[in-house]
């Protein structure tokens, strides 16, 4: 049975399919359209939008690319998203990501866990960012070789090689 607007245009198809009781009606930022019109516009499946509705995602989220989504976590009595989070405590997007995903909740997410390293050499106590600093010594080097159990001297002990170029210099 065809559908017609008034009595001389005809509906298209697609039309008529869209204008059924049993078309299911969405509006996202204030425009109303079947889940099928928002599919073709978007190119996301319909399986996939009706998915994100029952599963109740917010209406400007229900657009995005296959594969995106948003995650939403609370702290406390606020929820917000992975990015809200990372701009307000100073955290990376993927830290925060990572310990979520790891499992880790509650304010634990935002935890500064950077150990600062305290190293005394010759009765002189410095992190290894500052010894780093005095010797030219990488302090990713310097901590290798902490993690190497290396202390004291050994731990700021210039490489043969540094040693060699340094006596070519002062020749």
């Amino acid at each position: 049975m065809k559908r017609f607007l008034d009595s001389s245009e005809e509906l298209s198809g697609k039309d008529q399919g869209n204008n059924t009781r049993y078309s299911r009606r969405i509006t996202i930022n204030g425009e109303t359209k079947t889940i099928a019109e928002w599919s073709r516009i978007s190119g996301i499946g319909p399986k996939a939008l009706r998915y994100r509705i029952e599963s109740g995602w917010e209406e400007q989220d229900l657009l995005l690319p296959v594969g995106v989504q948003k995650v939403y976590i609370t702290v406390g009595n606020q929820t917000k998203t992975i990015n809200e989070w990372s701009k307000e405590k100073g955290l990376s997007n993927t830290i925060i990501s990572k310990r979520y995903k790891s499992g880790v909740r509650g304010e634990d997410l935002f935890a500064n866990n950077r150990k600062i390293i305290q190293v005394e050499i010759d009765g002189v106590t410095k992190s290894l960012s500052g010894w780093s600093k005095e010797t030219g010594i990488r302090l990713t080097t310097l901590l290798q070789r902490y993690n190497k159990g290396k202390r004291g001297k050994d731990l700021i002990a210039q490489t043969k090689k540094k040693a060699i170029e340094q006596l070519s210099w002062d020749l």
